[in-house]
Formats: structure tokens, C-alpha cells, sequence
């Protein structure tokens, strides 16, 4: 198909070119994907795996994992694997894989053009994808998720709320980004035959930090002022009032 998104290129010049802080895999061990899990984006996961309804022989994807923090930390509980589009990111999230002894299955797929569909999943997400996308590819990549998913399989899209006005300055230093909230995905999932299980505003620390800095701001300032917020607690109600990212979980029906 012919890509409106030019997302996969741009991050991949992006994580060739820069030094990301973010994803300091020298400064990382096994406790810091424990705390991940802990997390406000980790908890709302588990959440949603649980609708699952049961605990064994769970099958988990993230597709478009970018370097993969999330797959790495639900590895230690869970069977998983990722895949992206970006060979770069990948070469960054097999260097982070090894702190757990590679436990994370790593391959290299298209959300907008799979080759890989053999396999299915009970449960399918990602974060900071679909946003990317314009309106006609995030029909194809959920049309494409339903192939491989499980009956009764749930899929789960984290992504950032490009209608917030918190979110604006942080745009500019991304690719193109397309019409992405809580009420139109939810339409969308219901439009492809998803019944709508969760959703929420969702609070992550990363993203409350490019909220607070402005975009020129050191990267290793940025790194320890993560660092700072990751340890602070916020309620619910923080979340919902800026809704820089949300999540929405959905399962297929019969």
C-alpha cells in the first residue's frame, strides 16, 4: 500500500542519530523493569490482560514496540513478542532484551502491511502508534490486528490525545501526527466489531515531563526530571484532567 505515514522513517533517522537518554540500556537492570510494571501505564496492562479472565498460557504482542521497555517488563510473567518497523529501534530494544537473557521474542513486521500471521494472540497492544496514522491506515492496521488475534482477544491502544491543547508544543518535534482521542477510537473499534472494555486518560511520567520542559531542554536534564517524577505518586483525577495520553481496551466479538 501507499504510506501517508512518515513516521517509521523519522524515528528511525531519530533513534540512528540522537543519543536518547530515555533508553539508557547501560543504565538499566532487572529492577528497573519491576518498577515499569508498577507503573501507572503498567497497572492499567495488567488491568486489561485480566479481562483475559484467566492466567496461563497467555500469548501477548506489541506491535510497534518501538524499543520496548513494556514487552521486556510483561516478559517476566508473561509469553511475549514485538515486533516493529524500525530496524533501529529494534537494535536498541535487543541490547535492553539482554538484561533479562533475551526472554522477549523480537521480529521485524508492518502494522500497515503484515508478513508474519501465522501465530495468534490472546492480547495485542501498543503505545504511541496509532496516532501516526491517518484515519483510512488505522482502519487497515486494526483490519490486519483481527487476523491475528484469538477469539475473544483483546487489543489495547495507548496514544497521545493530538485534540489536548497540554500535548501542541510536544507535536513539533514529532512525525506527522492525525486526529487521535478516547471517543474516536472507541468508535472505531465498535465500527470494526469491538466491544469497548476500558478506557481512561492515562498519566505516564515521560510524557508530563515533556509537558513541563520546554523542547529545547537538555536531554540529560529531561533524563534526571523523568527520574524525579517517575518516584512521585499522582491520582486518577491528574490524569483525566490533561489527558496527554489514554488508553482504550477492547475485545473482538463472536
Amino acid at each position: 500500500m501507499n504510506k501517508v505515514s512518515n513516521a517509521g522513517k523519522i524515528w528511525g533517522e531519530f533513534y540512528k542519530n540522537k543519543k536518547i537518554d530515555w533508553v539508557r540500556y547501560d543504565k538499566k537492570d532487572s529492577r528497573y523493569f519491576e518498577d515499569l510494571i508498577k507503573s501507572d501505564y503498567g497497572k492499567i496492562l495488567i488491568q486489561c490482560i485480566n479481562f483475559l479472565g484467566k492466567d496461563e498460557d497467555i500469548k501477548i504482542l506489541e506491535a510497534g514496540c518501538g524499543v520496548g521497555e513494556m514487552a521486556i517488563s510483561l516478559s517476566m510473567n508473561y509469553n511475549v513478542k514485538a515486533f516493529d518497523y524500525n530496524k533501529e529501534a529494534l537494535k536498541i530494544c535487543n541490547k535492553l532484551n539482554n538484561i533479562l537473557c533475551k526472554k522477549v521474542v523480537l521480529y521485524i513486521d508492518d502494522l500497515l502491511d503484515l508478513k508474519v500471521e501465522k501465530e495468534k494472540y490472546n492480547f495485542i497492544y501498543n503505545q504511541a502508534v496509532l496516532e501516526y496514522f491517518t484515519h483510512e491506515e488505522k482502519i487497515i492496521c486494526i483490519k490486519n490486528l483481527k487476523k491475528i488475534l484469538e477469539e475473544e482477544g483483546i487489543i489495547v491502544f495507548v496514544c497521545q490525545n493530538t485534540n489536548s491543547t497540554y500535548n501542541n508544543n510536544d507535536f513539533i518535534n514529532q512525525p506527522n501526527v492525525y486526529n487521535c482521542n478516547i471517543d474516536y477510537v472507541k468508535k472505531l473499534f465498535i465500527e470494526n466489531n469491538f466491544e469497548i472494555l476500558f478506557y481512561d486518560g492515562l498519566y505516564t511520567s515521560k510524557v508530563f515531563t515533556n509537558f513541563l520542559l520546554p523542547k529545547y531542554m537538555n536531554e540529560n536534564i529531561k533524563y534526571y526530571v523523568w527520574k524525579i517524577m517517575d518516584f512521585l505518586y499522582f491520582p486518577s483525577f491528574i490524569r483525566r484532567k490533561y489527558n496527554l495520553q489514554f488508553v482504550v481496551c477492547a475485545k473482538i466479538l463472536k
